[in-house]
């Protein structure tokens, strides 16, 4: 009998997760020896440890909002729909499930927004998992939050989002990380750790949060959550956001046959009235479907 697995974080690293459960289950399942990966805590030889020169604002009204968080489920069929419409010639040729899944909801987060008269811009944050980046440095059992963290997208509440342009700004933005740990070949770990903890301080630095809303939207996607069996089989389902304790966070999980994406998204209740009923996310998304179909 197999039964569902309920992740709950704080815009927590996949990698380290996933490798606790992948171990927890062999473990489980009475398997030892190389089955077990055995977790590598240096990641403190990655990024430097917390000090006064790296510190990241604080939000002082952080969980001071009522909010709600909803699912919404992508099916393989609509992401293809989905790509097929924030395809450009002009901007990206193949955009990803995750990029177009990521620019509908900015786009419906942003026309949810306005509808409040907020004068603060509004900013999206997309974590990136180093790990795949920088496989030399990084192995998969390092654990701690070994992700780099910057503004990917920054609008007015009075501009419009177009699918086709955010898609190609995440592209640039992913692109730019790369570069950037490309002229880093050579370097040690924590040479290139410091350097991007360095930027994205920089980034961070130019927002206020009295000035700035920001919205992050992270990725599990492709992360092996349901090939983990304890035992009694795979997960039925696998949920990654269903107590946030940050505001405005959209965690992305691939359904269970791989192929959908399922967006555990959480806004202010009053902006979640209206992007509950944004006509173009429903015409690709479900709203909480059966976990059982």
């Amino acid at each position: 009998m197999a039964i569902g697995i309920c992740i709950t974080h704080k815009i927590a690293d996949a990698n380290s997760i996933s490798t606790f459960i992948q171990s927890w289950a062999a473990m489980a399942r009475g398997e030892a020896g190389d089955a077990v990966a055995g977790p590598e805590f240096a990641a403190a030889n990655f990024y430097p440890p917390a000090n006064e020169l790296f510190k990241f604002p604080v939000d002082e009204n952080a969980n001071k909002i009522s909010k709600i968080t909803k699912r919404f489920v992508f099916s393989a069929s609509k992401l293809e729909e989905l790509r097929t419409k924030a395809t450009s010639e002009d901007f990206v040729a193949r955009p990803t499930r995750v990029e177009s899944v990521t620019a509908l909801l900015w786009k419906a987060i942003v026309e949810a927004a306005s509808s409040n008269k907020n004068a603060c811009d509004m900013v999206l944050i997309q974590p990136s998992n180093l790990r795949p980046k920088i496989p030399s440095l990084l192995p998969e059992n390092l654990i701690g939050n070994i992700m780099f963290s910057s503004v990917v997208l920054s609008i007015s509440q009075e501009e419009e989002v177009k699918i086709e342009k955010a898609v190609r700004d995440l592209r640039k933005k992913g692109d730019e990380l790369q570069n950037v740990i490309k002229d880093e070949g050579g370097s040690s770990s924590s040479m290139i750790g410091s350097k991007l903890a360095n930027l994205m301080l920089t980034n961070y630095s130019q927002l206020s949060y009295e000035t700035h809303e920001p919205y992050t939207v992270s990725s599990w996607c492709k992360l092996p959550l349901y090939e983990a069996s304890f035992g009694w089989g795979s997960p039925v389902w696998v949920a990654g956001n269903v107590a946030p304790m940050l505001d405005n966070v959209t965690m992305l999980t691939d359904s269970k046959d791989g192929q959908g994406i399922e967006a555990f998204v959480t806004l202010p209740e009053e902006n979640m009235k209206s992007f509950q009923q944004n006509i173009e996310l429903l015409a690709f998304a479900s709203v909480n479907p059966s976990v059982l179909i």
